[in-house]
């Protein structure tokens, strides 16, 4: 399995992070993608950060998980998936007055 970032429990948002080397080839039975190759940081785990700290920019998604410590190539999906769960909160309380 890719899930190879445990986090500790979060105090601020500089989590403590630590990796293990994990074949993270590529597999389509694979549900969690690898994110950011270069520190094997999943898309969950960076889904769960932004839900857990309300992350807002790939600078607080690097503090952390580590994605887009290295090569930078990750940023682009790290600010979709911030992106994506902005819109979700935005839309959010309209669906639920709507109910």
């Amino acid at each position: 399995m890719c899930d190879s970032v445990r986090m500790s429990e979060p105090h601020t948002l500089r989590q403590f992070v630590t990796v293990q080397t994990v074949d993270c080839s590529f597999n389509p039975m694979n549900a969690d993608p690898v994110l950011c190759r270069c520190l094997a940081v999943t898309q969950s785990q960076v889904i769960d950060c932004i839900a857990v700290t309300g992350a807002e920019n790939v600078r607080q998604i690097t503090e952390c998980t580590g994605a887009g410590r290295g090569c930078l190539s990750c940023h682009r999906q790290i600010r979709d998936l911030i992106q994506q769960r902005t819109e979700q909160h935005v839309h959010a309380p309209l669906r639920d007055s709507l109910r």
